[in-house]
């Protein structure tokens, strides 16, 4: 059995270049935050890869609720130095 991710990652039809996702239970409040960080990061501040705007978000969420264990939880499928099309 695979994850929701590798599905979207190994799709032959098409699907993703990459996943950033939780690979465990995580808690809404800091998830909503994390995924907001994310994308001021991708959206707004440049990143010009897609590891940069990761590390900004994971700064940016730790700003806000402190070290939490987002970080252990959420995971990237795929290239950290995929290029940033989002910006």
């Amino acid at each position: 059995m695979i994850s929701l991710g590798e599905a979207l990652l190994l799709n032959p039809h098409g699907g993703a270049v990459a996943v950033w996702s939780s690979g465990g239970y995580s808690y809404d409040s800091s998830a909503a935050t994390l995924n907001g960080a994310f994308l001021d990061a991708a959206l707004g501040s440049g990143a010009e890869r897609l590891g940069d705007a990761i590390q900004a978000a994971l700064g940016n969420a730790a700003q806000s609720y402190g070290p939490a264990p987002a970080a252990a939880v959420y995971n990237l499928l795929g290239d950290p130095a995929t290029l940033n099309r989002l910006h």
